[in-house]
């Protein structure tokens, strides 16, 4: 069953990029540029990990005070808001109509959400997990430039090895996520199972786990290729992403915690770097 987990997972995978791809292309005309002089600017990148920073605390405190309603209340705040962005710019192509544009996008990012904290089984926090992993990546890759994003990707690397290996807050917080309902992970089980709990049977898991990040943070990369460079910049970045997930998957059968970051960062990085390199030859 192991084995059907990840071959799940790197479909879930594929499946993110391929729709960051279809909304960079949507969200291009509207996000594209809208910070201004600030796209390319590397201090975005400090600006956005110290947003990473600040929610990933405030996270653990609320976990720790055991304020579950307040974690959730916020945590599904932010996933309707994007789902309502998406939804918002997706309807934009479809209705002519603001006002109902705005309804109907409203409505979307409330009952998504409620549906979530009311029933989070493994299969609708994926669905979700791919929409939210996808908005993301397109809405950061199509509104920074390539430097703020590459320094990003850097800075993460280093993050997600001290949060996995050192600290290990990350994964009591990814641990903490899965037990409260929260959709902030990939949840793939190894075993029939439907709703969290169950994947939680006795304080035993058994499941495979990834966090959304460790989708849309890779592909932010793939997406500023994809408005920014070209079509071998894009596929030698997409190329190095799934050779870091392999290289992932091939230490995760061995059942222990790891960073996803370190080699899917890595692996989107060498990617890009031997496209720049091919350029210049």
């Amino acid at each position: 069953m192991k084995q059907i987990s990840l071959t799940m997972l790197f479909l879930t995978y594929l499946n993110v990029i391929l729709l960051s791809f279809i909304l960079a292309i949507l969200f291009y005309p509207v996000s594209y540029g809208s910070l201004g002089n600030q796209t390319n600017n590397p201090g975005m990148a400090i600006y956005y990990f110290l947003i990473i920073i600040a929610f990933t605390l405030l996270m653990l405190f609320l976990m720790r005070k055991r304020l579950e309603i307040l974690l959730k209340l916020i945590y599904f705040s932010v996933v309707g808001l994007i789902i309502f962005l998406i939804a918002s710019i997706i309807l934009s192509y479809i209705l002519y109509d603001a006002n109902i544009i705005l309804l109907i996008s409203i409505l979307i990012g409330i009952i998504v959400p409620i549906y979530l904290w009311k029933w989070p089984g493994w299969i609708s926090i994926d669905l979700v997990g791919l929409v939210v992993s996808a908005g993301a990546a397109a809405i950061i890759g199509t509104s920074l430039g390539i430097i703020p994003i590459i320094l990003l990707l850097i800075i993460l690397i280093f993050y997600d090895l001290f949060a996995v290996k050192i600290s290990r807050h990350m994964i009591s917080l990814a641990e903490g996520t899965v037990k409260s309902g929260i959709p902030a992970i990939f949840i793939f089980p190894e075993e029939d199972k439907g709703v969290i709990k169950e994947i939680y049977e006795d304080g035993r898991k058994s499941a495979i786990f990834m966090g959304f990040g460790d989708a849309a943070i890779p592909s932010t990369l793939l997406v500023s290729t994809l408005v920014n460079y070209n079509i071998i910049s894009t596929t030698l970045t997409f190329l190095g992403i799934i050779a870091g997930l392999l290289i992932l998957f091939y230490f995760m059968e061995k059942g222990k915690p790891l960073p996803g970051l370190p080699f899917l960062n890595t692996g989107a990085l060498i990617g890009f770097a031997i496209s720049i390199l091919i350029g210049y030859i």
